[in-house]
């Protein structure tokens, strides 16, 4: 009856390794690209480098932060442990996430030119794809904590849910580099690139290819 604290990364493999190196290269690209945008959208870009540099500072540091494994816990323990995960490991990444995508909708109400709608439309993507993570995985998570029988009755809908969040993540990193070329902003360019391989990548691991 006690609660075990496991640090993920201890148990990372290769690709866990190459996906989390991508993802942290992907927001130094994002705030070097955000830096670059029209002075008529300076307010905006300056919340995405700030933004920015948040993704990647919590990146670094939820790296650090260790996972908690219930063996036979309390009723307590298990309320510690459901908080603890909704906390760190849902809420407060898919947020940020979501507030990103946020951004790019604005930046394309912003720009209302062809160009601006194809960044808005990757924003509305990603604001899916990371609601349908947050969603997931706050499931996911008080089936592990409370019901593990739980997940098991709506399993066709998450797995829907979870095809709808990669392929909309996918969409969304693919417009950012349509954007990023017609901009002829090559640190967005690579931002959205590296998205793009760490979503492969995801999606692989998903279809249990690799």
């Amino acid at each position: 009856m006690t609660l075990d604290f496991e640090f993920q990364f201890l148990t990372y493999g290769i690709l866990n390794w190459i996906a989390f190196i991508l993802l942290v290269s992907s927001f130094v690209f994002l705030v070097l690209g955000s830096l670059d945008q029209k002075k008529d959208l300076k307010e905006l870009s300056k919340l995405l480098v700030f933004l920015g540099i948040v993704l990647l500072i919590w990146e670094i540091i939820s790296l650090l932060i260790p996972n908690v494994v219930g063996d036979s816990p309390t009723s307590s323990e298990t309320t510690t442990g459901f908080i603890y995960d909704l906390l760190l490991f849902i809420l407060v990444p898919n947020l940020l996430h979501i507030i990103l995508g946020i951004l790019f909708i604005l930046f394309g109400v912003k720009n209302i030119t062809p160009t601006g709608q194809i960044i808005s439309l990757a924003g509305l993507f990603y604001f899916i794809a990371m609601f349908e993570s947050f969603f997931i995985g706050t499931i996911s998570t008080y089936s592990g904590w409370y019901d593990p029988t739980f997940i098991d009755s709506l399993q066709s809908i998450l797995k829907l849910m979870e095809w709808i969040m990669y392929i909309s993540y996918l969409f969304a990193a693919l417009l950012v580099i349509i954007y990023s070329a017609k901009l002829k902003s090559k640190f967005l360019l690579i931002y959205g690139l590296f998205t793009l391989a760490v979503g492969t990548l995801e999606l692989l691991s998903f279809l249990e290819i690799i």
